[in-house]
């Protein structure tokens, strides 16, 4: 009597699963066609924005200093280009969760949404301020202070985007003890990290 003989694929260790590989390339299709959606849905947001300017303006005059103005043109246009992105990004959560990319539950998301925002209504009027006033100060040479003044924000916040930011959005746990921290620590230590 002879052994039954075994029909499924057998592949070598690590070699790529053929499903899983049109899964990915259907994803990361669907991934391109949303974002280019969303990129003409924002540039038709951002022109529609400069031909209605003046009306944008009076709608949103404030009697405040530059602060004041600055952090409500800021917050609108925030508001304005979330809320036009939002259905790309719902979608963007489902597919993750379609193909198993995520486990993140719609509160979780929505909370992160919300992280998101009230970061950006943060830093936001702060960049439009600085812009506004530089443009105001040096007509004329206002990139160089716009140019340094980024620069000097992109440093900030790569310094405290993994301290601060990211714990926020994605909490994390020391290694257990073990033979994995152990080189992990070592090679650390090695690479003067």
């Amino acid at each position: 009597m002879t052994p039954a003989s075994d029909t499924r694929d057998v592949r070598p260790a690590g070699a790529p699963d053929p499903l899983r590989q049109a899964e990915a390339a259907a994803y990361g299709r669907e991934r391109r066609r949303r974002g280019r959606v969303s990129r003409v849905v924002m540039a038709a947001l951002a022109v529609g924005a400069a031909l209605l300017g003046n009306r944008i303006a009076s709608a949103l005059a404030t009697p405040g200093p530059l602060v004041l103005d600055g952090a409500v043109y800021a917050w609108a246009a925030l508001a304005a280009l979330w809320l036009a992105g939002l259905p790309f990004a719902i979608e963007g959560w489902r597919a993750s969760l379609r193909v198993g990319l995520s486990r993140q539950r719609l509160p979780s998301w929505l909370g992160d949404q919300a992280k998101g925002l009230a970061i950006g209504a943060v830093l936001a009027p702060l960049a439009l301020i600085g812009l506004v006033a530089a443009l105001r100060e040096w007509p004329h040479g206002w990139w160089v202070p716009v140019t340094l003044g980024s620069l000097a924000l992109e440093l900030v916040l790569s310094v405290l985007t993994p301290v601060v930011l990211v714990p926020l959005f994605s909490p994390s746990h020391p290694l257990p003890p073990g033979p994995l921290a152990d080189d992990l620590s070592a090679l650390a230590a090695r690479g003067g990290v």
